[in-house]
């Protein structure tokens, strides 16, 4: 097999099986084409998920085998099932040969394993998401900054609790832990003192041959400023980019502001209110893409993209900009830094900063051949880091990684 090469150089003998635990793969298309590229390189991939792949992901690798409930299974059942499968496999394969079983959101299944199938070879991994304390310290659900408790400071209060709770069963029974978020790994080390042997960053790729850059040339009377995600009006911080927006528009009074995503019920009302008495409420839209196509032609028409967030893990609607050629204004925050760590790529404007992001959305629209740089700069990095097959590359050499520790660990206990 063409990845077969990773292993040659090293001291272990057999590259390993291995087992993923993906409940929602298919709201993941760009992951589900990493663990394609996976499949591509091990010999054997076991996923065990809700529902059958997509068609769109194409013919699928003879090394990956699906493992889908008969019928719809969620929560505790789903576990159930993954747990009875993976109990299954493990018992077919010969007691010496190197696995790896790699939990994704929920780290419940590789204790159980470990009792249930005890092995010298098994290396359990659990990915988590989202930075979920820094979101705390931030209030960034808030509309001000009182301290009066609200509903949703207890709603986010209990989603701590919550997952604080699963940081901590995944401190306990895992030996590898990835997140998405440096500020994740950061909450492992202070909170449960996680050794960073244990932590390893792994970002979300982007699936660049899709999120490319337009062959046609448009002419660009109103040029179009891009933000992408779910609105959440103080999360997402476009309560600051609209302030400079404002600022913006008597420099550029013909660009527009183009926020794509959908919204609760309680931030719609949120978003609507600050665009009632906005000065430029006639230059901002509002819109929802359906699917990757109309995503894709959102970023293509558009001049400059901006994620102006107070709290982001590895933001995905980033690199598709990126991947699709264009310049981004971001806030400097550990998400967006983790992106680009040399600044090369993206303008960074300090979290809160309105002021500074107006000037940095107007320099790019002052100096079109410098966003162009800027914009071939960030396909070239996500090109090179970013896509599925780089990123599977990564996950295999963490495999390796970590079945080598766990092997010198049990030759010196």
């Amino acid at each position: 097999m063409p990845g077969a090469r990773l292993f040659m150089s090293s001291l272990q003998p057999t590259p390993p099986t291995a087992i993923l635990v993906f409940p929602d793969f298919r709201a993941y298309l760009d992951r589900a084409n990493t663990i394609l590229a996976l499949a591509g390189i091990l010999p054997r991939v076991h996923l065990i998920t809700k529902q059958p792949l997509p068609d769109e992901l194409g013919p699928l690798p003879s090394a990956l085998s699906l493992h889908v409930p008969p019928s719809s299974a969620r929560g505790l059942r789903f576990l159930a099932f993954a747990l009875q499968e993976s109990h299954r496999l493990l018992r077919a394969l010969p007691r010496s040969e190197p696995v790896v079983l790699h939990d994704f959101f929920v780290p419940w299944i590789g204790p159980f394993l470990r009792r249930l199938t005890p092995r010298p070879e098994l290396l359990v991994i659990t990915s988590l998401y989202a930075n979920n304390v820094e979101l705390w310290r931030t209030r960034a659900w808030r509309d001000d900054d009182h301290h009066r408790c609200t509903l949703e400071d207890l709603e986010y209060l209990a989603l701590l609790g919550r997952r604080l709770a699963l940081e901590y069963l995944a401190h306990r029974t895992s030996n590898l832990i990835t997140g998405n978020s440096t500020g994740l790994l950061e909450d492992f080390r202070t909170f449960f003192g996680t050794s960073p042997d244990h932590l390893r960053f792994w970002p979300s790729e982007v699936d660049a041959a899709i999120f490319r850059p337009s062959a046609e040339i448009r002419p660009i009377h109103e040029p179009l400023i891009l933000c992408v995600g779910r609105i959440l009006v103080r999360r997402k911080g476009l309560d600051t980019l609209l302030e400079a927006f404002s600022s913006l528009s008597s420099r550029h009074p013909s660009a527009r502001l183009r926020l794509c995503g959908g919204a609760d019920q309680r931030e719609q009302t949120r978003l609507e209110h600050l665009l009632h008495d906005h000065p430029a409420a006639d230059r901002i839209e509002v819109t929802h893409a359906k699917n990757r196509l109309e995503l894709l032609a959102q970023y293509r028409e558009a001049k400059v993209f901006v994620s102006f967030s107070r709290n982001e893990g590895s933001p995905r609607t980033l690199k598709e900009a990126l991947a699709c050629g264009l310049p981004a204004v971001v806030s400097d925050i550990a998400g967006h830094r983790a992106v680009d760590p040399d600044g090369r790529v993206l303008r960074f404007v300090a979290l809160n900063d309105s002021r500074g992001l107006a000037e940095a959305l107007a320099d790019l629209l002052d100096r079109p051949d410098h966003g162009k740089r800027l914009g071939e700069a960030g396909r070239a990095l996500m090109l090179a880091e970013y896509t599925p097959a780089r990123i599977a590359e990564r996950l295999v050499e963490l495999y390796k990684e970590g079945l080598e520790r766990k092997r010198r660990a049990g030759l010196t206990s």
